[in-house]
């Protein structure tokens, strides 16, 4: 009766945990002997990870300055996200990852691509397995992101592969080798730029550097049976009324103001070290974030009181 019990607990809760906390892995893997011997992995469907890239920690910015340790800090989100594989009937696992990282640091696209890395391939086995697997990426510089195909959300996917590309992929990739999955930082700033640049290009099928651009804030859509906490629409209708928010023009000269960045070695060569420096500092510093990016820190606590930031 116990174990019919405890079957049932793991088979129809939704289970939320940190990706960076040891617990949930030995939860999910660890046999429940009082039970019956259950082994919840076997039984737990609904998930959700939190994956955290935020400067408040100042980790991210941190272990980023040398190679050794932004490979670190990549892999070992990575380790953390292969127990997901345990999973023998996984059904709805969703992802939620925040970043902090302003979009004027040209760096800040290698990160995110970095980060990206460490999710590939257990999200690609879910999403092969079966599984309907949510990505969605919030960052400081403005609303969310959804980072796998969803209906009715305005998406960036990022994970398009088909199963046999994906099955292809990890032939030819063979014996797994951390260090050439992810693009370190090296000490010629431009040619880690532009390195970055066309591996992100080849392997994520994006060249465009404003994909960290702040956004309108993305209302968030109820589940069926459930409704938004009408204090949250509050805020994000009046937070969208704003001065602050970006439109598509907005937008548009950003994306034209990188492109002209590109186009200028000479002058980019110099730009690139001050944007660095200045942007660094404003993201080791949580509460010090230029006002025309549209973040709203009334409305980021609530997002984090609902437990959706």
């Amino acid at each position: 009766m116990a174990r019919e019990g405890a079957e049932m607990y793991y088979r129809h809760n939704i289970f939320s945990w940190d990706a960076d906390h040891g617990d949930w892995k030995l939860f999910l893997g660890g046999k429940v002997h009082s039970l019956g011997g259950v082994n919840p992995y076997e039984h737990i469907r609904d998930l959700e990870i939190r994956v955290s890239y935020e400067d408040d920690a100042g980790s991210i910015f941190s272990h980023a300055k040398k190679p050794e340790g932004e490979l670190w800090l990549y892999e070992s989100t990575r380790n953390s996200l292969t127990h997901l594989s345990l999973l023998t009937q996984p059904k709805s696992i969703s992802f939620r990852l925040y970043t902090s990282l302003g979009y004027r640091n040209k760096a800040n696209h290698r990160i995110f691509f970095n980060i990206m890395e460490s999710l590939r391939d257990i999200v690609y086995d879910l999403i092969h397995a079966g599984a309907q697997v949510e990505v969605k990426h919030y960052n400081r510089s403005g609303g969310v992101r959804y980072l796998v195909a969803t209906e009715g959300q305005d998406a960036y996917p990022m994970f398009k592969m088909s199963r046999q590309e994906w099955e292809q992929e990890k032939l030819e990739q063979g014996e797994f080798d951390p260090s050439k999955r992810y693009i370190l930082a090296t000490a010629d700033h431009q040619a880690t730029i532009k390195k970055g640049d066309e591996a992100i290009e080849k392997r994520w099928g994006f060249k465009d550097r404003s994909f960290l651009v702040a956004r309108k804030i993305d209302k968030p859509s109820p589940s069926p049976g459930s409704s938004v906490n009408p204090e949250i629409n509050r805020l994000i209708n009046a937070h969208a009324s704003s001065q602050h928010v970006y439109n598509d023009d907005d937008d548009d000269d950003d994306d034209d103001d990188s492109d002209d960045d590109s186009d200028d070695d000479s002058d980019d060569d110099n730009d690139d070290e001050e944007e660095d420096e200045s942007d660094d500092e404003s993201d080791d510093d949580s509460d010090s974030y230029d006002s025309d990016v549209g973040y709203n820190s009334n409305m980021a606590d609530a997002y984090r009181s609902n437990g959706w930031y």
